[in-house]
Order: structure tokens, then C-alpha cells, then sequence
């Protein structure tokens, strides 16, 4: 598999809220949501060092700086319900961790989700939103273009210089990474599956459906995934 070459470890989360801190004009006085690794031990030990790459956060009552994002993430994981877009984040973490994941795997004794065997996979991955001040529900495109415009090059030093990932899964957010990476035409690659992929220095970009599409049945969802997945896992030889 690829070699990890991340930073120490330990500081991962201190090294983007500095960066944040750092950028804070581009924000234009809008509180901040300081993303980033959701537990820094288990992001160390998974097999795949993964960043979701996210639009926003949905929290338009937000009114001062969500520094504990990351910390509130975490808490999640002991609730026994997942909200909004976190259960088929870890669906997706369990493919990526398990080739011979079957999706009857993720249900419980009474058919339902398996909260509680699988959101402990959050806890492996990291979060980037694009745009590091509040959203709604239903993200404001021309806004989304605006952070790229603005800060891109926050969020391109956050993955590459801080996280320092193997893999990124664009939530919905490919053809911002595209612009936020100064990807060209030639560089995107295709997937027999039909997902496209860029590589920028030793990262791995894939194209990916958003997890919080709630009218697609989750069983459908498994399935795409376990495409994709398989398919990106074998292009980087993992």
C-alpha cells in the first residue's frame, strides 16, 4: 500500500486551528468551524489515512467559533444515534476497511442500521469543509464558489500540509477540489466504474456522491460504494 509520511501525529488538530487562526481575514468576521481529525490515535492506526472532503457544516445558529467541531464529532460516536450525514460515513468506512463487507453486515438483530457497531469508524477519519463558516441545510452554491475563490488554498495547505492523507473522498465536492487543486483536464482520470480520480502529490482525490442524499436508498448507497472503493483501493495497490 501507499506509505503514510504524516506529521507528527499528536498535533495534527493544533496545526489546522493555527492555520485557521492564521487565514482569519478570509473570513470576513463570520465565526469559524475549526475542522479536521475526529481522534488523532485511531486516525494513526487505520489502514487508510481518509479525509472526507464536505461543502459546510449545517448550523446556520452558529454564532461564535465551533472549536470543538472535531471533539463534537467524537461524541457522536457514543450515542447510539447518528445524525444526518454520519451514518453513511461510516457505511462507506466499512467497505473501504473491508473488502468482503456485505451490506446485511451493517444492520442489527432487527434489520436496522448498526449504529452501534459502526460509528466507531468515524472515529478513523478526518472532515474538511470548503467552506469554514455556517451553512444550511441546502448549501448556497455561489457561496461554496466564493470560499474556493477566497481561502481554496486554506483548505489545499489543510489536507496536504496538516492531514497529509492517503485518500480524499469528495462528499459531492469534486469539481471544487478540482478548482481548489488547480487540477487540468489531462490530470482526471476515469474509474471502469465511472467515478473520476486525480492524484496530487501522492494524494488520491475520488469523486463521490454526497452522504447526506437521503433520498437514495442506503442499500443502493453500499453498493456504489463497494464500486468505487474496491476500485480506487486496487489503483493505489492497498
Amino acid at each position: 500500500g501507499w506509505s503514510y509520511r504524516g506529521l507528527e501525529m499528536s498535533n495534527i488538530n493544533d496545526k489546522i486551528k493555527q492555520l485557521l487562526e492564521d487565514n482569519r481575514k478570509y473570513f470576513e468576521g463570520e465565526p469559524i468551524v475549526f475542522d479536521g481529525v475526529i481522534d488523532e490515535d485511531e486516525f494513526r492506526k487505520s489502514k487508510l489515512k481518509t479525509v472526507f472532503l464536505l461543502k459546510e457544516v449545517n448550523n446556520l445558529e452558529m454564532q461564535e467559533d465551533w472549536v470543538d467541531f472535531t471533539d463534537d464529532v467524537k461524541k457522536e460516536t457514543e450515542k447510539n444515534t447518528l445524525y444526518s450525514t454520519w451514518p453513511n460515513i461510516c457505511l462507506w468506512m466499512k467497505v473501504l476497511n473491508d473488502s468482503n463487507a456485505q451490506y446485511i453486515d451493517t444492520l442489527d438483530e432487527h434489520g436496522d442500521f448498526a449504529t452501534k457497531k459502526l460509528q466507531k469508524n468515524l472515529l478513523q477519519i478526518a472532515v474538511v469543509n470548503i467552506k469554514k463558516t455556517p451553512g444550511g441545510g441546502k448549501s448556497d452554491y455561489s457561496k461554496i464558489d466564493d470560499a474556493v475563490q477566497k481561502y481554496g488554498d486554506v483548505n489545499r495547505k489543510e489536507i496536504e500540509e496538516c492531514i497529509v492523507p492517503q485518500l480524499v473522498i469528495c462528499g459531492g465536492t469534486f469539481e471544487y477540489a478540482k478548482k481548489i487543486f488547480g487540477v487540468e483536464k489531462k490530470e482526471i482520470q476515469l474509474l471502469s466504474c465511472g467515478a473520476q480520480y486525480f492524484v496530487k502529490k501522492n494524494i488520491v482525490y475520488i469523486q463521490f456522491v454526497h452522504p447526506s442524499w437521503f433520498s437514495v436508498n442506503r442499500k443502493i448507497l453500499f453498493a456504489y460504494a463497494k464500486d468505487v472503493l474496491e476500485e480506487i483501493k486496487k489503483v493505489m495497490k492497498w
